[in-house]
């Protein structure tokens, strides 16, 4: 008897120990269904308050415009590529609720086996991607052409809309409605992109930039000189641009900047510097991919220094400023620059060519006295599961020196549905 249990124990262990050293397992990773999350069912509502932001008066002003807005799923159809998908309705009506609803426009929800698109105004977004999981990625702007809203808003926020990544970054995210918390909500965060500008008071004759600033405004009144502190930035928050407003000459590693003028420094061994400074290895140097700005350090063993272009976006950049703080010529397409002085190229039929003609003196390094940009793209879904959308802000806007603020916002969240 136990030498029948062994012998059938034995086997046992040999088909075990076969199966698993023979057969190759595949994980399959579960997720939850994409129409879990958005429901297309034809008489399915979602009413929802919306605060619109406008800029007026030139952009000097920012209006709230609020009123309510129901979409209505109105029946199945064919898209224009011949795929089923369904027809959205949407009605407007006041914040109160108190005017009958009037028509506000339509679009289309196209569920596919592995994402859900939304056509509005004839542009194609991709609002949800397979698989559901945290910090997944995709591009969900993809079938957007360049400047998709060029015909409304003169601004720059548009430009690269198709490269924008959505991410799942909660999958498990509470709403509250109506005093109940709803669970099992997606957050989708489409982009979120800003330009702060951080407003500094000069006290003492002296200024501290935060860490990790980007662009700093300095104001105020000084009686000399006004000494900048700026820290050691963290990796990727190398570049700073510094606005000085206030009455005295404002100093960052001995480099000043007048009243009224701006300067951009890089942070460079050990210490803020100019953007992009070269060093010449080789009887030449490197512009950066995008640089718009380089300065050239150092001496060639055979004068005079070649300034290599290729490595050049020429799709972004067009054009570029060299200083030369060497101590022989650089040419670059037979155009020198003198020691001490700097020069303005242009990308003019494949060639970088003389931009205004001239050479520039180090003494009038590239300060500007244009009002900074700023800039903010930030955009977020929620979808509740077995409801939809229940929550949305989209922010695109862009402050433009000699017209102010120009661009939208929406903000809007669900107050109701079926």
């Amino acid at each position: 008897m136990r030498s029948n249990l062994l012998i059938r124990f034995s086997l046992f262990a040999f088909v075990v120990f076969s199966f698993f050293s023979c057969t190759k397992t595949t994980e399959v990773f579960q997720t939850d269904a994409l129409e879990d999350y958005i429901p297309q069912v034809a008489g399915k509502y979602i009413t929802y308050r919306i605060d619109s932001t406008v800029f007026t008066g030139f952009g000097s002003n920012t209006e709230i415009h609020s009123y309510q807005v129901k979409h209505v799923i109105e029946s199945q159809i064919t898209d224009n590529l011949g795929r089923p998908s369904y027809r959205v309705f949407r009605y407007l009506r006041d914040t109160a609720g108190t005017q009958p609803w009037v028509p506000g426009g339509s679009y289309f929800i196209t569920p596919l086996s592995n994402q859900v698109e939304v056509t509005e105004d004839n542009l194609r977004f991709i609002k949800l991607h397979a698989p559901i999981r945290q910090d997944y990625k995709w591009k969900g702007n993809s079938y957007l052409s360049f400047e998709p809203y060029s015909s409304v808003y003169s601004f720059n926020n548009d430009d690269a809309m198709d490269t924008w990544e959505y991410n799942y970054k909660n999958v498990n995210d509470i709403f509250n409605y109506k005093q109940q918390n709803l669970s099992n909500v997606l957050d989708i965060i489409q982009i979120d992109e800003r330009t702060p500008l951080d407003t500094i008071n000069v006290i003492s004759n002296k200024a501290t930039i935060p860490k990790n600033s980007e662009a700093a405004w300095l104001r105020g009144n000084a009686t000399d000189t006004v000494i900048i502190t700026a820290n050691t930035p963290d990796n990727g928050h190398e570049d700073l641009t510094i606005y000085n407003r206030s009455n005295q000459y404002v100093s960052l590693n001995k480099i000043k900047i007048p009243p009224g003028y701006a300067l951009s420094f890089h942070y460079d061994g050990n210490k803020w510097y100019y953007p992009n400074p070269l060093t010449i290895a080789n009887n030449k140097v490197v512009i950066p991919r995008g640089a718009y700005i380089a300065y050239i350090f150092g001496k060639p063993t055979i004068a005079p220094t070649t300034i290599d272009v290729s490595q050049v976006d020429t799709f972004q950049t067009k054009k570029i400023a060299i200083f030369n703080r060497s101590d022989s010529n650089a040419i670059l397409n037979n155009i020198i620059i003198p020691p001490g002085f700097g020069r303005n190229y242009e990308l003019r039929n494949g060639q970088w060519s003389y931009y205004n003609g001239v050479n520039i003196l180090l003494d009038t390094d590239p300060y500007f006295s244009d009002t900074p940009l700023g800039f903010t793209n930030y955009s977020i879904e929620k979808y509740a599961k077995n409801i939809g959308l229940v929550y949305k802000e989209l922010i695109m806007w862009e402050y433009q020196p000699s017209r102010g603020k120009t661009g939208f916002g929406i903000k809007m969240w669900m107050i109701d549905h079926n």
